[in-house]
């Protein structure tokens, strides 16, 4: 009556490739936080939203709250556009169907400028007052395992600002963390930015 599958062996496999992504990502991250005065975080897709991983608060007084574990949705934030926009345009309209939301006219050619550029941005998409760019960091076979971002609060940041600092700490950091994983394109896939 029954059988076993391969769900468990797929489940693990993930497991622990989200340890290893951990292992190598939490030590680079550390080194980066001084530099950084504003939240960061390591975020992974766990079906259509983006699953953080890691979580460091802001030393500002005024803060974004976040935590590890947490999910958001992917089509309002940096690092969930991040992870959408290397989906095929049909996958990209097939998760917006299922989020009973508009806008995947609107967010295709925001993926081919995310592709081609190297990061997103949240110019208070996922709510107002918090800005935040993120960029993708990439497994061994060149697909994008995870992405690290930055959020900050408008009263201190704006979506400009966050691309002259912290925008190339993070893009440094998602090249060593993607050199770590097995990926060999080095820094071009991060944008001019």
């Amino acid at each position: 009556k029954y059988r076993l599958t391969l769900k468990p062996f797929a489940l693990m496999a993930n497991a622990v490739d989200d340890r290893a992504l951990l292992k190598i990502a939490a030590p680079v991250l550390e080194q980066l936080r001084p530099q950084v005065q504003d939240a960061m975080y390591l975020g992974v897709r766990s079906d259509d939203r983006v699953l953080y991983l890691l979580h460091y608060d802001s030393c500002r007084e005024v803060r974004v709250g976040g935590r590890v574990g947490g999910r958001y949705a992917l089509h309002t934030s940096a690092p969930g556009k991040v992870l959408l926009a290397h989906d095929s345009d049909a996958e990209i309209r097939a998760y917006f169907q299922r989020q009973s939301a508009s806008g995947a006219d609107a967010f295709l050619p925001e993926a081919v400028r995310i592709r081609a550029q190297g990061y997103a941005q949240d110019r208070e998409e996922f709510c107002r007052g918090i800005v935040c760019v993120a960029v993708p960091v990439y497994d061994a076979q060149h697909r994008v395992a995870a992405a690290i971002g930055v959020s900050g609060v408008t009263l201190y940041d704006t979506a400009d600002s966050l691309m002259q600092h912290p925008y190339p700490l993070l893009r440094r950091a998602a090249a060593q963390i993607s050199a770590s994983l097995g990926d060999r394109t080095g820094e071009i896939d991060y944008g001019k930015g």
